[in-house]
């Protein structure tokens, strides 16, 4: 069965979670139940999930569920309590969005850096409430294995053993306690010379937030572990070249680069 024909066939049916490769999603929206009053489009069917605008994990795809604590994103090392104020399990691990040269050029916002000519990392921050981007392997032309797609995350300015809410990193992603598209520091960073590997920043610069709170870091003594996207597992000091370290986490960048 062609992939439009199955996407019809499922949302029809009720599937709440059926989304086309980097497409719009308003259908699949639709056949979810309203979960606030700023879905006002009607449901297809009399599936009990409920899909918010806001992504809050709250409303999404699982209260409970997100609760459980998955003890393969948690690192050992951590100081960090396993779940977050509301009871949602943490992660020690997020997505990589790419380089932090638009990030850290620009005040972001819902539209900017753009999805599509700005952002330049393995995941993206769709800024959309019904479409999404997905990158495929053959846009990786750095290559898999030189570039960056989960990092780990830990002690930030808003983010310690009695910061549990707002940002706080959980594998569910969409942190209750945090508006607009900052709730991204709860599922991802950006990486380059702005948002260093354990950068220290707590300035709150950033709409109540710090570059330590979007940037990767960890407890392990000069540096943090990073999952390259050919699956394999590598450590990065926080000494590196920042620009090298940029260039990782661009998935096109086409610069060059050895890793330290």
């Amino acid at each position: 069965m062609e992939e439009g024909a199955t996407y019809d066939a499922l949302v029809n049916g009720g599937a709440a979670l059926v989304y086309r490769t980097g497409g719009n999603n308003t259908k699949a929206h639709q056949a979810i139940s309203a979960g606030s009053s700023s879905q006002t489009v009607p449901a297809l069917s009399a599936n009990t999930d409920a899909y918010n605008w806001f992504t809050q994990v709250r409303n999404n795809h699982g209260n409970s569920a997100a609760k459980n604590v998955l003890n393969t994103f948690v690192c050992p090392s951590s100081n960090l309590p396993k779940a977050d104020n509301n009871g949602y399990g943490k992660s020690n691990y997020c997505c990589s969005l790419g380089s932090d040269q638009y990030w850290a050029s620009q005040s972001p916002g819902w539209g900017n850096p753009n999805r599509d000519t700005q952002q330049n990392g393995l995941f993206r921050l769709a800024q959309d409430n019904n479409n999404h981007t997905v990158v495929a392997l053959n846009e990786i032309t750095d290559g898999t294995t030189k570039t960056i797609a989960v990092g780990e995350v830990g002690q930030s300015a808003n983010v310690s053993p009695s910061q549990t809410g707002r940002t706080y990193p959980i594998w569910a992603g969409g942190n209750n306690d945090w508006a607009s598209n900052w709730r991204i520091a709860s599922w991802a960073r950006v990486a380059g010379p702005t948002a260093f590997i354990n950068n220290p920043d707590t300035g709150n610069t950033l709409n109540s937030l710090s570059w330590s709170d979007l940037s990767f870091g960890s407890r392990h003594p000069g540096g943090a572990n990073f999952v390259f996207a050919d699956g394999s597992v590598r450590t990065l000091q926080e000494a590196m070249d920042t620009t090298i370290y940029s260039n990782l986490a661009n998935i096109a960048d086409g610069n060059p680069t050895t890793i330290p």
